[in-house]
């Protein structure tokens, strides 16, 4: 028997943890996790409106975020988050994806460092003016 998370469900669990994170702001991030943790597990058995008003409230916390670093002097952490709230709305790709739609081979520490190499062969080497 399979269980279906309605919205009803959803919002009572999101808001309870939402009034904790918001009555003790230390706990925010912590109350936040485990709402977006319910979500992700329960994904397959969420209705319709229970992911709608998951994908709004996502929605929300990125404009929020966003918003909030506008005024934020450009730096590679407010990159890397604008990056991250992009990346919620699928609008910003990853390398690995990219390079894999592109057809190259992706390495986790080097993005470049393969294709470079691959590339780099394909060129022919000057002589060294310092061999003799």
């Amino acid at each position: 028997m399979t269980l279906t998370v309605t919205l009803r469900d959803f919002q009572a669990f999101a808001q309870e943890r939402m009034a904790q994170g918001l009555a003790n702001p230390d706990q925010f991030r912590d109350r936040f996790k485990e709402i977006l943790d319910f979500a992700v597990a329960n994904e397959a058995p969420m209705d319709a409106e229970a992911n709608a008003y998951f994908e709004n409230l996502l929605e929300t916390i990125a404009t929020t975020f966003e918003q909030g670093l506008r005024n934020v002097a450009d730096s590679p952490d407010k990159r890397r988050m604008l990056r991250a709230i992009a990346g919620t709305r699928k609008k910003h790709h990853k390398a690995e994806t990219f390079l894999k739609r592109l057809g190259m081979r992706y390495w986790a520490n080097s993005v470049l460092l393969i294709p470079w190499l691959e590339f780099r062969a394909t060129v022919p080497r000057r002589p060294s003016l310092l061999a003799t």
